[in-house]
Formats: C-alpha cells, structure tokens, sequence
C-alpha cells in the first residue's frame, strides 16, 4: 500500500522543536553519524526536508548540510579528490526513512526538495562504497564520482566522494 506523504522544506530556524527533536532522532536511528554535536550541526545546515505522513509524524528526513571548512577539506583529501574542495559548499546528506516507508519514492521527493531551494550552491555527497540503495539516487540527480574510496572513521567500511555536476 503506497502511503500518501507531504514533504517540507524548511531552514532549520523555521523548524519546530518537534521537527528539529525528530529529525535529530531520524538521524541517529541511521547510526551512520556522529552523534556528538550532530543537534548544532543540524541546526546549522541550509536546509532540511522532512517528510510526513497524515498525521503529521517526521517518517524521512534528508538535509543540504552546511559543512564545516576542516571537514570539508579532509573528505576531499581523503578521497584523492581533483576537486578543489573550497568550491562545494553545500553536502547532502543526512538521509533517512523509517523501514515501513522505504521503497515508496520518498527518498527521491526529499532529495527532489532539496533541489528545488534554487540553490546555486555546489553540492557533494558521501556514501558507503556499497550502498546500493542510495547510488541510483545519486546518479539520478547528477552526482557522480570523485576521487577513490575511503575507510570511514565510524564504521569498518570506506566511503566515496560524489559531487553534483551542474
């Protein structure tokens, strides 16, 4: 049965509390973040999209993060990236749909959001290197590869830098 969601785009500062308490928890049930200052992060991040089911409960969230320029810097070397890193503003990320909601598109409508802010920022994103589910999605909104994979610092797994062509 396809659940019927609405989709919000919001800057942090418009969230409710609930929203922003929500979203946080969305995140961490992900448990692919750090949780430490993931809150400040959050709210720190250009936008973020929530996504709703009738009554109003946050079931996916995605975010176009406002990385810090040390982070930034260290995903790009990493990566053995060509990209100068200074140039990406903007990671997506943050993406997360309860288990019961998943495979109904909405990943792609928070995403689709998200794009639709009228940005001209730059945008980047990080994966697993097997995360089958994502790549598609990435590909599908003109991300593509950039440098080699990584070992993650959270995980026993390496990551891969995308970047969004224009």
């Amino acid at each position: 049965m396809e659940t019927d969601f609405s989709v919000a785009l919001k800057t942090p500062t418009k969230c409710s509390k609930a929203e922003l308490d929500a979203f946080e928890g969305l995140v961490n049930i992900g448990g692919e973040v750090i949780q430490n200052g993931l809150r400040h992060r959050i709210e720190g991040a250009y936008f973020l999209a929530l996504g709703k089911i009738a009554n109003g409960e946050v079931v996916g969230v995605a975010a176009l993060k406002n990385p810090n320029k040390n982070y930034r810097g260290s995903v790009f070397e990493k990566s053995y990236s060509k990209e100068e890193p200074s140039q990406w503003q903007a990671e997506l990320g943050w993406i997360f749909v309860r288990n019961e909601y998943r495979n109904q598109g909405l990943v792609t409508r928070l995403v689709k959001e998200l794009f639709s802010s009228n940005t001209t920022m730059k945008v980047y994103a990080t994966a697993r290197e097997k995360n089958d589910p994502i790549l598609p999605l990435l590909k599908k909104f003109g991300f593509v590869q950039s440098g080699q994979a990584y070992p993650s610092e959270n995980g026993d797994y390496n990551l891969v830098l995308y970047i969004k062509q224009a």
